[in-house]
């Protein structure tokens, strides 16, 4: 009896990490998305020179597994196991600076990466052209998706306008690259259901979003995160924590479309009942609003932040600490993006 004795102390107290491991851990990869590099004056999109070489160094020394984003994809799809640390690199536009700064170091470390092309821009001077994106392509570590021909808010454009300008980025990308493109990446981010029905008509693999967060088996594919890459979000600190990260499932959201019609007074979801127990430890913030007021019944969430939100974009961001045995501090991780559809006519350079 003192045997069974010591055992079930041993369960009782195995139990509360054992709790907090998911079906999606297993199956799970962290999306980087990169813009400018090296170029302060875009405050909002840059990444210094200095920090990206220190993800460069990180990633070369550290213990990670740097996979193409397709080969995370299809993992993910057929809940195919993925190594801890699993990531990608992804680029939202091809400026000059990135390939300057970047691009160039990740084809010289043998270092996987994903540009994402928006075809009228090939014309800007600061962005390459089809000529360079060709030779990039001759990397064996390259790989290529689209965004609409022309970087804008097409949330905002009637879907038949949103899906020709998807449609001859398409058509453009077929004609200079030889191929097709099967990965999508929503300009700002900003995901409506709308465009999760063209991203689902246009057939695409995969498409991406801005919204931080690992991506996980149980994730839409037409709606797959990504932490965004700037020099205010991302010292080495930081990356190490992001890139550490797991999921934190969610069902039954509300409201059902980030685009929002009307202010939002109210957010919700529920996560699996193995979280229940651990679920009082949730922190959530809502981006230029002090913190938020929860209600929690169950493993059901309601979010009611501290003013309506009508801002033309609004970040959500809640995470949960992971009981585990080691000493490093992880997190699961869910991010929202909304986006409230502005009077004022969207500008190329809220990007470049």
């Amino acid at each position: 009896m003192r045997y069974i004795h010591i055992l079930i102390l041993i369960l009782l107290t195995l139990t509360p990490a054992v709790a907090n491991v998911l079906e999606n851990d297993n199956s799970k990869a962290v999306i980087l998305a990169y813009q400018h590099i090296g170029e302060p004056e875009h405050q909002q999109t840059n990444l210094s020179t200095e920090l990206f070489d220190t993800h460069i160094e990180e990633i070369t020394n550290g213990d990670y597994n740097v996979l193409p984003l397709s080969q995370i994809v299809d993992a993910l799809k057929s809940k195919t196991p993925l190594p801890p640390r699993t990531i990608a690199i992804t680029f939202d536009g091809v400026f000059q600076s990135a390939y300057d700064n970047a691009i160039k170091k990740l084809i010289q470390n043998d270092i996987p990466f994903t540009l994402f092309i928006s075809s009228e821009s090939t014309e800007i001077p600061s962005q390459l052209d089809w000529r360079t994106l060709r030779k990039i392509a001759k990397s064996d570590n390259a790989s290529f998706g689209i965004m609409p021909a022309n970087y804008e808010h097409i949330s905002q454009l009637s879907k038949n306008e949103a899906a020709r300008l998807i449609n001859k980025s398409r058509t453009a990308f077929k004609e200079h690259m030889n191929t097709e493109a099967t990965l999508f990446s929503y300009p700002y981010g900003e995901i409506s259901n709308t465009l999760l029905e063209i991203s689902k008509e246009q057939g695409f693999t995969a498409a991406f979003g801005l919204h931080s967060g690992p991506a996980h088996s149980a994730s839409d594919m037409l709606a797959l995160p990504r932490f965004a890459m700037t020099t205010q979000y991302a010292d080495i600190d930081r990356f190490r924590m992001i890139t550490n990260t797991a999921p934190l499932p969610t069902i039954d959201i509300e409201p059902q479309n980030w685009q929002l019609s009307q202010p939002l007074d109210q957010i919700g979801f529920t996560v699996p009942q193995s979280l229940e127990d651990n679920i009082s430890d949730l922190s959530c913030h809502v981006s230029n609003q002090s913190k938020p007021r929860m209600e929690i019944l169950g493993n059901r969430v309601e979010i009611i932040p501290h003013i309506p939100i009508t801002d033309e974009r609004t970040r959500l961001n809640c995470t949960l600490p992971v009981q585990n045995d080691g000493d490093e501090k992880q997190w699961r991780w869910l991010g929202m993006l909304f986006h409230t559809p502005q009077d004022t006519t969207p500008q190329m350079d809220e990007l470049q």
